[in-house]
């Protein structure tokens, strides 16, 4: 059996930015609308804070069948590795044929900053000047330039604790955009428009009562329970937004389970497949708190898989191996 092998390298030689993200949202309005299935991620804890996880998907109508394997070691930072690990399998829909491996790493770290440039351009204001980040690793580089392809951001603040970790995001974007580096999250979110949390935090380091009029908030850090990067309390100007209700519901205790214990089910509005299916309202209004919760689903990781798997058949590129 033949199997088509794509490394990182051979991904990021695949990617366009806007065609993954229109590929984001047919993955999430193919799960709002009920056409695919989502398996919850089944999670194997082993020594703390390790993690393996499984999550699989399917879509029938789109021929579309796979599923990931991760594991996540967050102490591998040190080590100079992406703490997520783990591969991506594209199966044939019709025979469960494996069609093509895919370093799960790449899939990862670009469909979620995708999806969190979808959330934005669907629910942000459009005229947003100034994007936060909290953290400072693959993620907020990732999200920093998938966000650039939606809004016209002027200036972008950077929060972490480690300073010298920002130099990939300062030399790739120095001649794009202004960045300042903060030492405090309450000094990174002055003036924000848009902000993205994307730390390996387990307690809360931002307060929602730091979070400004208008603003879009992607938390997509904590996607585990008993995790939360931000305390997020009742407002009555927040509107709160899911990748996936169930798969929120088991891990998102930013939302579920919040340090306030505030009444936040009130504030939910639905899936951001709901919004794009135009059966739930987005931003309406320059005064709203939109914020967007996404723990990560395989439906994402499967159609974007399937993506670069037709790229890579069209123009030649990957290894295939015999299995």
């Amino acid at each position: 059996m033949k199997t088509l092998v794509l490394s990182s390298n051979d991904i990021y030689t695949l990617l366009d930015l806007d065609e993954l993200r229109l590929q984001m949202k047919e993955a999430l309005l193919s799960l709002s609308t009920s056409k695919a299935s989502n398996e919850l991620r089944h999670v194997v804890d082993m020594k703390a804070p390790n993690v393996i996880g499984f999550m699989s998907a399917h879509c029938k109508s789109a021929q579309i069948l796979g599923y990931k394997t991760v594991s996540v070691f967050p102490e591998n930072a040190v080590l100079n590795l992406n703490p997520h690990q783990g591969i991506v399998c594209i199966l044939c829909s019709e025979t469960g044929k494996v069609k093509a491996i895919l370093d799960g790493s790449a899939i990862t770290a670009l469909r979620t900053a995708a999806v969190s440039a979808l959330s934005t351009e669907v629910l942000s204001r459009q005229n947003s000047k100034v994007l936060s980040i909290i953290g400072s690793g693959l993620q907020a580089y990732e999200h920093l330039r998938a966000l650039l392809k939606v809004r016209n951001f002027e200036k972008v603040n950077i929060y972490c604790r480690n300073p010298c970790r920002t130099q990939r995001i300062q030399s790739t974007f120095k001649n794009q955009i202004e960045i300042e580096i903060h030492s405090s999250v309450e000094k990174a979110l002055v003036n924000s428009d848009v902000l993205v949390t994307c730390t390996s935090s387990s307690v809360p380091i931002v307060d929602s009562e730091n979070f400004s009029s208008g603003m879009h908030i992607n938390a997509i850090g904590s996607c585990r329970p008993g995790q939360q990067e931000i305390n997020l309390r009742f407002h009555p100007k927040l509107k709160i937004y899911l990748d996936h209700a169930a798969s929120c519901l088991k891990e998102a205790d930013e939302v579920f389970r919040p340090q306030s214990r505030a009444p936040l089910s009130l504030r939910i509005v639905g899936e951001i497949g709901e919004v794009l299916s135009k059966n739930k309202f987005g931003r309406q209004n320059e005064e709203e708190i939109t914020f967007f919760k996404s723990v990560g689903l395989a439906i994402e990781d499967i159609y974007a898989g399937s993506l670069f798997y037709k790229k890579a058949i069209e123009n030649k590129i990957g290894t295939t191996i015999q299995l």
